[in-house]
């Protein structure tokens, strides 16, 4: 949506960093607990994490040394996407926030991979036609698409006993080519924006 409604600032869910550093502590205290029991979870764990805390990094030095734009908006946005078929619509109340309009497009980026959606570039390509970003609003963006909140909200259906815990190797089986996918995003905007080189997924390119 690129609708701008009136919202009250303490309703716009913008404060990214401190949200997922706390999903990182919530998250740490639950494989203590829990570790035994889940050997898959544990196995990938650390991995995501290290991904979350770059995501964090990133984003810290985007607030740190970029100023906002006008068109750096809070607009309607989806509260959670998944990476099954389960449709989380706008028609749910409960799935609307107020966000910066990066959120929904990046969340759309990281699923897509596992959707194995081969159009993306494509589609890329039409949206930003007629979606202008500012420097500041693009690198929110990357952030965005380096925190696997895909992950996150998997292991949280694990934890809670909704999916069974063989469900993350979805993710897990396919994390070089996931890397591989971020890399040729990354260098997507590379093109447009003077956006930071993520070095480690350089380093990584297979």
């Amino acid at each position: 949506s690129n609708h701008n409604i009136p919202y009250k600032n303490e309703l716009m869910r913008s404060n990214w960093a401190n949200l997922w550093m706390e999903k990182i502590d919530y998250l740490e205290y639950q494989k203590e607990q829990k570790q035994l029991s889940y050997p898959l979870l544990s196995e990938s764990f650390n991995y995501f994490i290290g991904m979350a805390e770059n995501a964090i990094s990133y984003l810290n030095n985007v607030i740190t040394n970029l100023k906002l734009e006008k068109t750096d908006i809070g607009v309607i946005s989806h509260n959670r996407f998944k990476l099954d078929d389960t449709i989380y619509s706008l028609y749910d109340p409960e799935n609307i926030i107020i966000d910066h309009k990066a959120r929904d497009i990046a969340e759309y980026i990281k699923i897509s991979f596992f959707k194995d959606n081969y159009q993306i570039f494509e589609e890329l390509d039409e949206y930003f036609k007629h979606n202008y970003f500012s420097f500041y609003g693009i690198s929110l963006l990357i952030a965005r698409i380096i925190y696997p909140s895909f992950y996150f909200e998997l292991y949280d259906e694990i934890i809670q006993g909704i999916t069974n815990e063989s469900s993350i190797l979805k993710i897990t089986s396919r994390i070089d080519e996931y890397e591989n996918y971020l890399n040729d995003i990354i260098n997507y905007f590379h093109k447009y924006y003077p956006i930071q080189d993520i070095n480690w997924l350089k380093k990584n390119k297979i």
